[in-house]
């Protein structure tokens, strides 16, 4: 399994919160995103889960999806 986040994404967020809480988001609000951001980043990155049913792959960004676009096959 991996989790890819930035070191300094902590450091730099409120760069992205600050627009959200002027536009009214409160700050529960932004953390459920924030959460859901993080759960979603773990999801695309793991390689705990091969391929999942034809529906999933055609409806969601999947993980194996996903490692096709980190592939290194020119084609």
């Amino acid at each position: 399994m991996a989790l890819r986040q930035s070191a300094l994404g902590g450091v730099l967020s409120w760069v992205f919160h600050v627009p959200l809480a002027v536009l009214g988001m409160s700050t529960e609000q932004v953390t459920v995103c924030y959460a859901l951001n993080l759960i979603c980043q773990f999801w695309i990155h793991t390689r705990a889960i091969d391929r999942l049913p034809a529906w999933c792959e055609a409806v969601l960004n999947t993980p194996s999806h996903h490692r096709v676009h980190h592939g290194v096959n020119p084609a």
